[in-house]
């Protein structure tokens, strides 16, 4: 087994006075329940079972900030297992377990590049900062800013330069929004628009896995949007062991699972910054991929990745690794070594630290910024508020069918509180007219029996007593005539 397991070493970070007082930080990811103009609520989910890579780098982000003493809150649908992870790693937690509320003065709002235009809305029209975290280029996996909201278009057919595009940087930076991003291809992308994105890079307070002995020779990772691709070049290499990584639910990273294999056949076309390839680097694990991607350069893959041009020369050159054992040693150094300085995490904190005092406030920027941006921008905003009236739209049919509910229910309770009044009219009904039929029947008796008395005691006939209470007291009625008087009907046989 081998020894070089990574640690990230303990944290001596410089502090930037009055931060952590000034700045509230809120990291949205996914889901959440929220409303018109609200950020999402922060909700830590058992069930949610898997989570992108992009999900995980703000989990990061928010644990990064909770170390500085900043207070942050971390929104949306978590995955506790992925959180508890990071959190307890990095001994500091963002604050979860949160209801929707609309954003504020003071609020420093990042929301991934992959929001609905909602979230993007909600932050936009309030007096909060905002920042879009480019995870990906822009109209790779979220709203491009340029049209109307379209499902995400296919990143293994969609043309390279329809993502991604300088204009969509530029109508983001006139919207007032700062842009942050862990690929040194986007920060570039966003530079040749002649807009300003934030390089805050990778970071991970995780501890590496040991690296076993290496049993296979290739892996492909079967839940991913590149397995088909992967494959294919599998398939394309006779006698050669593969690791089927299947999907694996609640885990931080796939680095122990791809550990085992020599290389990962990484055919991604078209992304950000790639995290599998990085985890793979972390294990040893020597990523052969495309450079056929302009939004992750040199510096995002690092030393260790063996870049080809297609498919077929993926194959080809992984066959020449797998022949090569030597050359397989040296590329696996390298490919730990390069992990362990992309991940570093006090490097992470410090630059988190310098993103967030470095945010400027956007009231009043969006003004002093270029004509094409604020003109980009005008037509955005027309989506926004287009979202905006979408979201009222939804939530009065919420109401009016939560009002057609309340009044079927309510109809329901008066028609049974109803039924059950008259259920009660009847049974007191009932219960009057059997008193009634007892008491004359008590009182027939009673005549019954009188008569039978006077006839033994005195050869005559009473008149007609009113009631059985009448024979009470009577000369000449012993007590046990009283009593059968008094008690006409408690035997049935009488």
């Amino acid at each position: 087994m081998y020894t070089d397991r990574y640690v990230p070493p303990a944290l001596a970070l410089p502090t930037l006075p009055g931060m952590a007082s000034d700045v509230r930080l809120v990291v949205c990811v996914l889901g959440g329940q929220r409303g018109p103009l609200e950020l999402p609520a922060s909700e830590v989910d058992d069930d949610r079972s898997f989570i992108s890579g992009g999900e995980r780098s703000l989990y990061e982000l928010a644990a990064a900030a909770a170390v500085l003493g900043i207070d942050v809150e971390l929104r949306g649908q978590i995955n506790r297992a992925v959180f508890d992870t990071v959190t307890a790693a990095a001994g500091a937690a963002p604050r979860t377990g949160l209801p929707s509320r609309r954003p504020e003065r003071g609020d420093l709002v990042v929301v991934p590049a992959a929001a609905h235009l909602g979230l993007y809305a909600a932050v936009h029209l309030s007096e909060a900062r905002g920042v879009i975290d480019l995870l990906g280029p822009p109209g790779l996996s979220g709203w491009d800013f340029l049209g109307p909201e379209r499902p995400a278009p296919d990143p293994g057919t969609v043309p390279v330069d329809q993502v991604g595009r300088p204009d969509s940087f530029r109508a983001m930076w006139g919207l007032g929004f700062d842009l942050w991003t862990n690929a040194v291809g986007i920060e570039e992308a966003g530079r040749r628009a002649d807009v300003p994105v934030t390089w805050i890079g990778t970071g991970s307070p995780v501890t590496f896995p040991d690296i076993p002995v290496k049993t296979h020779d290739v892996a492909i990772i079967e839940s991913n949007r590149w397995h088909a691709q992967a494959d294919s070049v599998a398939a394309a290499l006779p006698g050669v062991s593969v690791l089927r990584i299947p999907p694996v639910p609640h885990v931080y990273s796939l680095a122990s699972f791809l550990a085992p294999a020599r290389l990962l056949i990484w055919p991604s076309r078209l992304e950000g910054m790639s995290r599998i390839a990085r985890e793979a680097r972390s294990a040893g694990t020597i990523p052969v991929a495309l450079s056929t991607n302009p939004f992750a350069v040199a510096e995002d893959h690092t030393d260790g990745v063996v870049l080809v041009d297609d498919l077929d020369e993926l194959a080809t050159t992984a066959l020449e690794l797998l022949g090569d054992p030597d050359r397989i040693a040296s590329q696996r150094s390298r490919a730990i070594a390069s992990a362990q300085r992309q991940v570093d995490w006090p490097a992470f904190v410090a630059r988190v630290e310098a993103a967030v005092a470095a945010t400027t406030d956007r009231s009043g920027s969006a003004s002093t910024r270029p004509s094409s941006c604020n003109d980009l921008a005008a037509t955005a905003r027309v989506y926004l508020g287009n979202a905006v009236h979408r979201e009222v739209g939804h939530m009065v049919d919420r109401f009016d069918d939560l009002e057609a509910h309340l009044r079927g229910v309510i109809d329901d309770r008066v028609r049974a509180e109803l039924s059950t009044a008259r259920a009660r009219d009847e049974a007191l009904s009932l219960a009057t007219a059997l008193r009634g039929e007892v008491e004359a029947f008590r009182l027939r008796r009673s005549v019954q029996l009188a008569d039978s008395l006077a006839m033994r005691r005195f050869g005559r006939r009473p008149g007609p007593p009113t009631s059985h209470e009448d024979l009470v007291g009577t000369p000449g009625v012993t007590a046990p005539d009283q009593a059968e008087v008094a008690s006409p009907v408690a035997d049935g046989s009488r």
